[in-house]
């Protein structure tokens, strides 16, 4: 990656500036361990991009997310004003404070979308047609039967909206 890097955009390791140059993606070794070194992020078969942060998809169904996360889109629990300049394994919908080391799983297809600082968010498919989404509400973009909230933990909103059961692709969009 490249390109706009205040706040890890790039997923690199670093923050700040601009990076000119392409740039391997990387993710921490073991995610239980903030200590644990950085090693490069691999196998990645899909990307999407919104205007701070960056979602990837790896060939054995895993989710990572790096760059801004205020409204809960890198997937990690959080919605503060956050960041990482590293790849996160998006977390599991069961993920809270009390059950840790829960990730996505079994995923086919991703997107993320939002514009600006704002209406970020985050979403992904799984082989089961579920649909699941993260990060700000922002005018119903992510679930029409909410208001503007923000989630740092994905949501399955096919449980709550049938008639996206059975989705086969995902297609994001900013405001």
């Amino acid at each position: 990656a490249w390109g706009y890097n205040n706040d890890g955009e790039v997923g690199n390791g670093t923050a700040g500036g601009v990076v000119y140059e392409p740039m391997q993606v990387m993710r921490k070794e073991n995610q239980e361990n903030p200590d644990s070194q950085n090693i490069a992020l691999t196998n990645v078969i899909k990307i999407s991009v919104a205007s701070y942060h960056t979602i990837a998809l790896t060939a054995d169904g895993q989710v990572y997310t790096w760059g801004w996360g205020r409204y809960g889109q890198l997937g990690d629990g959080l919605t503060t004003e956050h960041s990482s300049a590293v790849a996160l394994k998006v977390v599991g919908p069961t993920y809270s404070a009390t059950n840790t080391g829960v990730y996505l799983n079994q995923i086919i297809d991703i997107g993320a979308a939002g514009y600006g600082n704002y209406a970020a968010y985050s979403m992904a498919l799984d082989l089961q047609g579920n649909v699941y989404t993260w990060g700000r509400n922002y005018y119903t973009s992510i679930d029409p039967k909410l208001g503007d909230i923000s989630r740092g933990v994905p949501v399955n909103i096919t449980e709550s909206n049938g008639m996206l059961k059975g989705a086969v692709k995902l297609v994001p969009d900013s405001i």
